[in-house]
């Protein structure tokens, strides 16, 4: 619920000057719906911290995804600097990065397609 909660409080503050329930409204709401609900899902194919609580405050049971690829870089400038550190980098490039990049990319392409469409 609480996506589904920030989404809503923060399309309001982010589109004042839109109609409650316009275009804008409805894509930043979605967005940040989508955002808010997917970074524990992230958090959850990591390798480590102590899990996922996805059902706080009614359920302190933590979880983890048995597909977990994503490493975790210790705190700090030293953990970031290393061999290791690289590797979390990549595995986060590999994970996280490529595909929004790649998501975006086909975004932007649609929306620039359909413009012309319209044109």
């Amino acid at each position: 619920m609480f996506p589904l909660f920030l989404a809503t409080i923060m399309a309001r503050l982010f589109s004042p000057g839109d109609k409650f329930m316009s275009k804008p409204y409805w894509r930043i709401r979605t967005y940040l719906f989508l955002a808010t609900s997917l970074h524990p899902i992230v958090d959850a194919m990591t390798s480590g911290g102590l899990g996922v609580a996805f059902f706080s405050p009614f359920s302190n049971h933590r979880f983890f995804f048995p597909f977990r690829p994503i490493g975790v870089c210790s705190i700090g400038l030293s953990g970031m600097f290393s061999h290791r550190g690289a590797m979390i980098v990549l595995s986060e490039f590999v994970w996280l990065w490529a595909p929004s990049l790649a998501l975006a990319g086909v975004s932007a392409l649609l929306k620039r397609k359909q413009k012309n469409l319209v044109s």
